[in-house]
């Protein structure tokens, strides 16, 4: 064991040397990041803008998905990218609406006047908007066919209610529908500014392209910065639902407790808690609910990290017969949890967590994406180095002093349920 732990220090230390990178503010106020990975035959490109579904409301819910779809589209971008082997995408967030490219450092700089265009003087083609509008409505009534997705959307209208988490990403079949070819240009005439960017760029760039990728963005108007305010976005008041749905045999049982912010001190001990609690097949919810009480294969933990107050959200599917009793069991597991875990738990957690970002960050993209991802939550560009060394100072008192903390919170329960019951 100590002989691995070496191994893996070393490791963390090595890749996290390539991911300190530099920042400066372009002229509109905009951020820009650059890691210089000269080993690396790819560029990658990663543009966040401040907002993502705080740039939506009930009535347009759906925007941000459809603009990227007919943004990209309408442009000459995308066929250039794609033509040279590359790969490029475009969506909304919770917190961010995301632009991405990655392509052979050779061939990058000849897309740099299609990126241009599509930054500072997009083209919109209104039979382009007619199309992407019809496939996303259908897209929508698709996802109601999916008894994970609808019980996701409906926990999160649960437990955000008019804060914008509650919104989905892609929308609802009646907003999508309100929308017209207007509003498409509405939206990037809003949000597409200065104050608000967070470009990032990684691999062995030459100083042409630095120079003239930081142009491409410098066009953009300064405006005015995107004002998050977090208030109204924790649990007020524990609530417990279900609603019925149909052909579906085994109900869906959510549990979810008010988390902190990505900002918070307890940010990654409440990562390592979730690890511990719910992240496999020897997590504490899969050896007790499943294995000593038999209740449902499918059961966990997730924690998405959010600029304002996240969800710790337990889960399970089951039998309808038992979901009363599974749900206080959850909630006696985690009330328990201060005795039960162990410095092992809390190694064994960490290694796993390490491990895996280590791996998806040895990419020349997930070094460009992290960089601007930590920079929108307010973390700062180079914080995975920090990231990194937080994580493997995370002590079993830390994880003991979180689970006090998220335990003791109000909570959100959802059942999904068949629809005799």
């Amino acid at each position: 064991m100590k002989k691995i732990s070496i191994i893996l220090f070393l490791v963390v230390m090595t890749t996290a040397t390539t991911f300190a990178g530099e920042k400066k503010m372009l002229k509109n106020n905009g951020i820009f990041i650059t890691n210089k990975l000269e080993q690396s035959d790819i560029v990658s490109l990663n543009v966040f803008i401040k907002g993502g579904l705080f740039a939506e409301s009930e009535a347009d819910n759906g925007i941000g998905t459809l603009f990227s779809d007919v943004w990209l589209k309408s442009g000459d971008l995308m066929n250039k990218v794609e033509f040279y082997g590359g790969n490029i995408d475009a969506g909304v967030a919770s917190d961010y609406f995301e632009f991405q490219i990655s392509m052979l450092k050779d061939d990058f700089i000849k897309i740099l006047p299609c990126l241009k265009k599509l930054f500072n003087d997009p083209d919109f083609s209104s039979e382009i908007f007619k199309r992407e509008k019809g496939l996303l409505i259908k897209e929508i009534k698709s996802m109601k066919d999916n008894p994970s997705k609808v019980a996701m959307e409906k926990l999160g209208k649960l437990t955000y209610g008019d804060f914008p988490y509650e919104l989905s990403s892609i929308g609802q079949v009646d907003s999508v529908k309100n929308l017209s070819f207007q509003n498409i240009k509405k939206y990037y005439e809003k949000t597409f500014k200065g104050s608000n960017l967070i470009i990032s760029l990684a691999g062995d760039f030459s100083d042409l392209i630095l120079s003239k990728t930081e142009n491409v963005f410098e066009g953009l108007p300064e405006g005015e910065p995107v004002n998050i305010n977090c208030k109204g976005s924790g649990i007020s008041r524990s609530t417990y639902e279900e609603e019925p749905y149909p052909r579906i045999r085994q109900a869906k049982l959510y549990v979810a407790y008010d988390a902190p912010s990505a900002a918070s001190e307890r940010y990654l001990s409440t990562k390592v808690l979730t690890e511990i609690m719910g992240g496999g097949m020897s997590s504490y919810y899969f050896n007790i609910l499943r294995q000593q009480k038999g209740y449902a294969y499918a059961v966990g933990a997730f924690y998405p990290s959010r600029l304002c107050s996240s969800r710790y959200i337990s889960f399970i599917g089951l039998d309808y017969d038992n979901v009363k009793k599974a749900a206080q069991d959850i909630k006696e597991i985690n009330g328990k949890s201060v005795e039960m875990i162990t410095d092992e738990d809390v190694q064994k957690a960490k290694n796993y967590i390490l491990g895996r970002i280590l791996s998806e960050s040895q990419s020349t993209q997930k070094t460009s994406w992290y960089a601007a991802f930590f920079a929108n939550l307010g973390l700062g560009h180079n914080y995975f180095e920090q990231y990194i060394e937080n994580l493997r100072n995370v002590s079993l008192k830390d994880v003991q002093n979180a689970a006090k903390k998220l335990y003791e919170k109000k909570t959100t329960t959802f059942v999904l349920k068949p629809e005799n019951n």
